[in-house]
């Protein structure tokens, strides 16, 4: 019974796209993941693809116990960019972050978070800092990439869209992780960053390269210093690798199609 009742939403949603003369290939995006669908619909679709999803924690270093569950969040996540860097130690993840139009359950824009991941730290009542993730298995996710990766996904991006329609340089907005909520910030006009976009017959794909700062990450030592516009005193030593702060890729419905859909439509 319940193969056949998946069996009978999978032919409604399919129906459903091809009555309205959008192909849902064509709103297909990473992992095969299809936009368009209610909440959901969406996230029954990473368990239907296997898409794996476990408990990151948002901080490297945490004071107490109390803020452990402040600080944690669950998530679907890919580690499709990881193999871009071959030997690399430093384990890659995208995590994913589903949007839906205003005042409906529509999914019509993912977004995919980019970083890595590093043991967390916790103070130790009786002095030094104690590694959490070996005691619960929970790992960092720090927004954040290698500075090469970068590199590697816009040309990942390239040969499967082409050149981008559009560059932007400033009034970028991206995301980041305040304790176990998301919330955006702008760059305004004095960031070195640049945000690339494509548009397709029904998409527009954004690609945010993240803040380039002096930030870098101690491959070694398991930690991360953050810098935000002052210049890095100190020179990079042989374990340190600069990163490229809160980068992201968007995947969203452009406004033709959300109407075309009557995505804009709210529940009942």
């Amino acid at each position: 019974m319940k193969l056949k009742l998946i069996i009978s939403i999978c032919t409604i949603s399919t129906l459903f796209f091809a009555c309205n003369n959008v192909s849902e290939k064509d709103i297909t995006v990473i992992d095969e993941l299809v936009l368009g669908k209610s909440n959901k619909e969406f996230i029954q679709q990473y368990d239907t693809l296997k898409i794996p999803y476990t408990k990151f924690l948002t901080t490297s270093i945490l004071s107490n116990l109390e803020e452990f569950d402040q600080n944690t969040i669950v998530k679907a996540y890919t580690k499709e960019f990881n193999q871009l860097l071959g030997n690399s130690s430093i384990e890659h993840y995208g995590l994913y972050n589903q949007q839906a139009f205003d005042g409906t359950s529509n999914i019509v824009q993912l977004n995919v978070f980019l970083g890595f991941v590093s043991n967390t730290l916790i103070f130790n009542p009786s002095g030094g800092l104690v590694d959490a993730t070996k005691e619960t298995g929970i790992k960092t996710f720090n927004q954040a990439l290698h500075k090469d990766l970068v590199v590697k996904i816009e040309k990942m991006l390239i040969q499967k869209y082409g050149e981008p329609d559009k560059i932007i340089k400033e009034n970028i907005n991206f995301y980041y992780y305040d304790k176990n909520q998301t919330k955006t910030h702008n760059t305004w006009n004095d960031y070195n960053t640049e945000q690339l976009v494509w548009n397709t017959n029904n998409l527009e794909i954004s690609y945010f390269k993240g803040i380039n700062t002096d930030s870098y990450f101690n491959e070694k030592f398991n930690y991360m210093i953050m810098i935000d516009k002052s210049p890095r005193k100190e020179k990079l030593q042989e374990n340190d690798i600069q990163v490229y702060e809160y980068p992201y890729i968007s995947y969203r419905l452009n406004e033709k199609t959300i109407k075309k859909l009557k995505l804009d439509i709210p529940n009942i």
